[in-house]
């Protein structure tokens, strides 16, 4: 996998049809020539289906597109960092203006990451927020 470094470019493949399955491989792949032939690190976001299948394709950085603050276990539906670690990501996006989570989620959720080995990367609304 390439280092994360400046100048970075996160490429954040949301849910479209366009970016599942096959194609968000291609998309990943496109991102990985553009990566090295520019020497600039670009990080792409796959949907969490696909982030295993990317991962494994690809020597670019892939990050999920949000955890959840919380350990294995009983949690129908959650996404705990150990996951997306085993998945082959490197990191994840959080608080995305499409997911917010609250302050103390957040911070739950970047210690949880911490603890496994994580990047997270955390949006905000304005600068200082």
């Amino acid at each position: 996998m390439r280092d994360l470094r400046p100048p970075l470019i996160l490429v954040n493949f949301k849910t479209y049809p366009e970016a599942m399955g096959q194609r968000a491989l291609e998309k990943a792949r496109i991102a990985e020539r553009v990566s090295e032939r520019e020497d600039i690190c670009i990080i792409v976001a796959p949907s969490l289906v696909d982030m295993a299948l990317v991962a494994r394709e690809v020597s670019i950085p892939v990050f999920a597109q949000h955890v959840d603050p919380v350990t294995p276990g009983r949690r129908t539906g959650h996404v705990p960092p150990e996951f997306v670690k085993a998945a082959g990501a490197v990191g994840t996006l959080l608080n995305h203006a499409e997911k917010r989570l609250d302050y103390i989620d957040i911070k739950l959720a970047i210690d949880r990451c911490r603890e496994v080995g994580l990047k997270t990367l955390v949006c905000c609304a304005r600068p200082g927020a």
